[in-house]
């Protein structure tokens, strides 16, 4: 997706909230980025939402919010993420998406499901994708996705181009890598989750 009217030259990259059970520093974390470098362009690499509540496999811990409470809670932070991001690009995660693998599993249409927008009472101009392939001005290319393969570098040099991820939770890190003709860069985003909610004590095992 390339979008040649927008101003990439400096980019912030967000991944891994899981709303709502974000880090209670997580707003003032973006607040602070955004006020310091001013970013021209944000996306966010997925998992903005958690779905807890939706698990498709494993069971549901009966002690974690239902899943209308935690649609509630999620609509509040989504309104606080607005405020910082009046405009941002959005690639699905897997727990994004546990809603729509949880319909299927049940036999209900797509067409059925309320879009992420509206289901999260979404104002700002927020879109989202698959994946974003975004033009840098050194040139290259920066090819966004949520989950492509552990190996953030070898996925930079397998795709020809740069390369920014999420995912994995326990891993941040940016690489860089050459080629007679090339130097590729690339990125797996922290996570600004809150180890400590009961929706991950799951990790624990």
């Amino acid at each position: 997706m390339f979008k040649k009217s927008v101003n990439y030259s400096r980019i912030l990259i967000c991944s891994d909230s899981h709303l709502p059970n974000h880090h209670e520093d997580t707003i003032d974390f973006y607040s602070a980025i955004i006020n310091k470098l001013k970013p021209t362009y944000c996306c966010h690499v997925g998992d903005l939402c958690d779905f807890s509540s939706l698990q498709v496999n494993r069971n549901i811990d009966p002690n974690i919010d239902s899943p209308v409470l935690e649609l509630t809670k999620t609509r509040e932070a989504i309104k606080e993420f607005e405020k910082l991001f009046p405009k941002l690009d959005i690639t699905y995660g897997n727990h994004d998406l546990r809603l729509q693998r949880k319909s299927e599993n049940m036999g209900i249409p797509s067409d059925f499901i309320k879009g992420f927008n509206q289901l999260l009472n979404i104002t700002a101009d927020w879109k989202w994708h698959q994946k974003l392939l975004i033009p840098l001005p050194s040139g290259q290319d920066l090819f966004v996705t949520h989950n492509f393969k552990a190996n953030i570098l070898q996925s930079a040099m397998g795709l020809n181009c740069c390369f920014a991820c999420g995912h994995f939770h326990t891993q941040m890190q940016l690489s860089y890598a050459s080629s007679p003709t090339q130097l590729y860069w690339a990125m797996c985003v922290g996570t600004t989750l809150n180890p400590k909610s009961d929706a991950f004590k799951y990790s624990e095992m």
